[in-house]
């Protein structure tokens, strides 16, 4: 677009996940979209995992589910937060699936035909959900009540760690639970993105992840899908002794060049990063002094013309670097790259397409 400032997203990377995610839990997978697909852009997230052979996908809300169901006319979609009952008309019209956000969520509601609904299992995240002992109770009342309940499912509060102990305590949880309702249900899945690639769920028909198909998870053999980048819009050398960004907390030694990249915390690249380095043609440059808004400074230690690309995360800093030196972690920096950044699509490392949310 008309910023110098974008991430670039592999879709080739992507697909390659996609099977990659399903190859490894030798499950169909469950594309979670939500937060804007991780900030990738929904429009072109959808519209790749159809072409990789995805049919469901899951959202957070009803309004990214909306979003969902026009790209995806066919598919399952799962809604995995909160879904305030006055707009279950919505909800059948689209053909969504909601869950049992708490045991009473749907007491109020006497009938339930054409309301598909996933049995949520709280085995100890804590979140939402019903007790694997209310389980029976629930899904009784949801019968009762004529709703099409079609999934179960938990999710897992520690898969990113390799110790597994708290995940098979879940995982023991939820499959007593299941033989307990002896129910058919048609979905039944555990395991987000790092439990997919490394805990063996035997009992589930679907793996449910987001990040990963973005090439990100605690552990290796994903490919990491996503760069971001900005370009020099000025380089100049200050003098010893000068003050650098607000505050003047960064005094110039008089060495080298200053040099200046239109990328800011309101982008997402926050305040505390200041200090860190980016990547610009072989050279780790540091940010001096505070990150502003818009823009930032840089140290070189030779002059870049206007146009050099400049990397935040990508081939030589990787996001996890980036998360960590932030404090912060991957779907956090992911998912809050604002509406000012341009993303760009790339297959065989051509670009095919450019989204700016804010045009939307």
């Amino acid at each position: 677009m008309y910023r110098r400032t974008y991430l670039n997203v592999d879709l080739d990377a992507y697909a390659s996940n996609i099977n990659k995610l399903q190859e490894i839990s030798n499950k169909k997978l469950i594309a979670v979209m939500k937060a804007n697909a991780y900030g990738m852009g929904v429009q072109a997230a959808v519209e790749y995992a159809l072409k990789a052979g995805i049919d469901f996908f899951a959202t957070s809300s009803l309004e990214e589910a909306l979003q969902v169901r026009q790209l995806a006319p066919k598919a399952e979609i799962q809604i995995l937060g909160y879904v305030d009952l006055r707009f279950l008309d919505v909800v059948k019209e689209n053909n969504f699936t909601l869950l049992t956000v708490y045991p009473t969520y749907f007491e109020k509601e006497s009938n339930l035909s054409g309301v598909k609904v996933t049995l949520k299992i709280d085995t100890g995240m804590h979140r939402i959900g019903v007790l694997p002992q209310q389980a029976k109770e629930v899904l009784q009342g949801l019968l009762i009540r004529n709703a099409d309940v079609v999934g179960i499912m938990t999710h897992f509060a520690k898969s990113d760690e390799e110790e597994e102990i708290y995940t098979k305590k879940q995982y023991e949880l939820f499959k007593q639970c299941l033989a307990d309702l002896n129910y058919p249900f048609r979905y039944i899945h555990t395991c987000n993105t790092d439990a997919t690639m490394h805990f063996n769920d035997e009992i589930s028909t679907h793996a449910r992840c987001g990040i990963g198909m973005w090439g990100y998870s605690a552990f290796k053999g994903l490919k990491p899908a996503v760069s971001l980048f900005s370009e020099v819009i000025s380089c100049k050398q200050v003098e010893l002794g000068e003050p650098i960004s607000y505050g003047g907390r960064f005094i110039s030694d008089g060495s080298g060049y200053i040099c200046t990249v239109p990328i800011g915390y309101a982008d997402g690249v926050l305040r505390k990063y200041s200090g860190n380095n980016v990547y610009i043609d072989g050279e780790l440059a540091p940010i001096v002094g505070s990150i502003c808004m818009d823009q930032m400074m840089i140290h070189t230690y030779k002059p870049y013309s206007i146009g050099s690309k400049v990397e935040f995360f990508g081939e030589h800093i990787s996001l996890y670097e980036m998360a960590e030196k932030m404090g912060s972690i991957p779907y956090e920096i992911l998912t809050g790259i604002s509406d000012r950044v341009s993303r760009r699509y790339l297959l065989e490392g051509k670009k095919v397409g450019e989204d700016l949310p804010r045009f939307h």
